[in-house]
């Protein structure tokens, strides 16, 4: 269902990889983000896990669905570390 145009919205997405994966995901979140883009009143921040596939692949889709961008992507300051437990 859409959210009617008079609710106050903010949109978050975290680590939401649909950058990666050959496209399935983009394709996936494609109709959400076209209808997202076209409330132009509402702010939107999407957060990715790396800089190399994740954020490259994000960029191309919202820059192939026209997105306007108040903030440049940049390192989070408040990133999570990642450790992996040996075998």
């Amino acid at each position: 269902s859409t959210v009617p145009s008079d609710v106050p919205l903010m949109i978050c997405g975290f680590n939401t990889g649909m950058g990666g994966g050959g496209g399935a995901l983009a394709r996936g979140w494609a109709p959400d983000l076209v209808e997202m883009l076209r409330r132009t009143d509402v702010p939107a921040v999407f957060t990715a896990a790396n800089d190399y596939a994740d954020l490259t692949g994000e960029l191309a889709v919202f820059k192939a669905l026209g997105a306007r961008f108040i903030v440049d992507p940049r390192v989070n300051p408040f990133k999570a570390f990642t450790h992996t437990i040996g075998e």
